[in-house]
């Protein structure tokens, strides 16, 4: 059999799409399957562009006439391969980190869905906070904010009447990310415990280093999205805040 692959570019995980062929090479390796399954892979940038992807999903059909196409990229960009592959009756894998809504919803018979659950555990996360406290801040950067997880995570925590009262967009660089209005607001706001926080990549270990343990208050809870969680826990002894939430995958879940 012969997989095409589209695969994407990141700034933020920049070995995302080795990482992510590592491990299709890891299971056919697994089950002696690497002389049955061949993958052939095509980039497709920062996956934003549908017809890039498009013309890259052509390309591999017709010039490498792959069995089945899988593609790292998330909703509504990848939309436009749902009538394509229904055309050719081929087998379409769509996989991310489920960290986006689709905007509308419709099964196709050719289309299988594979992806990490962010926003679902986002949420569950913020119902776990709600449970808890009747108040709570909210944490983030430029390039999270633009995720389906924040709403996600906030939604559920307010659903039932509870309040968000104070809120962090920080830069989504390490060298310009300041953490110092959540640390102000840490010493005046003592019966704010709860901190439902979206951050990835080279900020989460950059968060931990800006508040230290001195200067935070025991009591403080930080729910953190899938992805805060998975970094945090993988950060071991330079871990300074206490993070808990819920993730679909990762040996680090609480």
């Amino acid at each position: 059999m012969k997989v095409g692959v589209l695969l994407p570019r990141s700034t933020t995980h920049p070995i995302i799409a080795y990482s992510f062929l590592d491990g299709l090479h890891a299971f056919t390796d697994l089950n002696q399957l690497s002389e049955d399954i061949i993958c052939v892979t095509a980039n497709i940038g920062f996956g934003t562009d549908p017809l890039v992807i498009e013309q890259k999903a052509e390309e591999l059909f017709m010039q490498h006439r792959v069995d089945l196409l899988v593609v790292f990229a998330d909703f509504p960009i990848i939309e436009g391969l749902f009538s394509l592959v229904k055309a050719l009756n081929k087998l379409l894998i769509v996989v991310n980190h489920g960290a986006k809504y689709p905007t509308s919803w419709e099964a196709h018979p050719n289309v299988i869905h594979h992806h990490l659950s962010t926003s679902l555990s986002s949420w569950c996360t913020g119902e776990k906070a709600a449970k808890l406290h009747q108040k709570a801040a909210f944490i983030s950067s430029y390039y999270d904010g633009g995720y389906s997880v924040c709403h996600s995570i906030s939604a559920s925590f307010s659903e039932t009447g509870e309040k968000l009262v104070f809120n962090l967009v920080g830069n989504q660089f390490k060298d310009n990310f300041d953490a110092s209005p959540l640390l102000s607001f840490l010493s005046e706001e003592q019966d704010v415990k709860a901190f439902l926080t979206v951050l990835s990549g080279e900020l989460v270990p950059e968060i931990h280093a800006q508040i230290n343990k001195e200067t935070l208050r025991s009591d403080a809870i930080f729910y953190g999205s899938p992805v805060m969680i998975e970094e945090s826990s993988m950060l071991k002894d330079t871990v300074n805040l206490t993070v808990e939430g819920y993730t679909s995958w990762f040996y680090g879940n609480k």
